[in-house]
């Protein structure tokens, strides 16, 4: 009956030793992808900073490289200014022709304060006519 009884534990014994063994590799295997990360983890551990401009544009020139250490206030890129130039002159434009036409309307009401005067005058010299 040892030969009955011990047949069971036979058949155990090499699935206990493989989950000892695996149980025993799961933190060394994770340990080292954590340590030494592959591409073939395609994930990667970085600080990273959003850096959001107060305007959007093309970028014309980038003055840094990758992983180069910056100081508070250096040049990190340099948007395109044409747009902006364009807009500009576009609002200085239309700011002189509302100038201009700040300008008409003001001789418009001069002349119109003239009007009932200039009338008042014709009114007099037909009454005198007429007398």
């Amino acid at each position: 009956m040892s030969d009955a009884a011990s047949a069971p534990r036979r058949r155990w014994i090499p699935a206990l030793v493989i989950a000892a063994v695996a149980i025993a590799l799961v933190p060394s295997a994770v340990w080292l992808t954590d340590r030494q990360p592959q591409t073939s983890d395609a994930c990667a551990f970085a600080d990273t900073i959003k850096v959001v401009p107060q305007v959007s544009g093309h970028i014309v020139e980038l003055p840094v490289a990758d992983n180069q250490r910056l100081r508070k206030g250096e040049l990190l890129f340099r948007i395109d200014p044409r747009p902006y130039r364009l807009a500009l002159e576009q609002a200085r434009a239309q700011l002189e022709g509302l100038e201009a036409q700040i300008s008409l309307t003001k001789r418009s009401v001069a002349a119109q304060k003239f009007g009932p005067e200039s009338a008042m005058v014709a009114v007099a010299v037909v009454r005198a006519n007429a007398t």
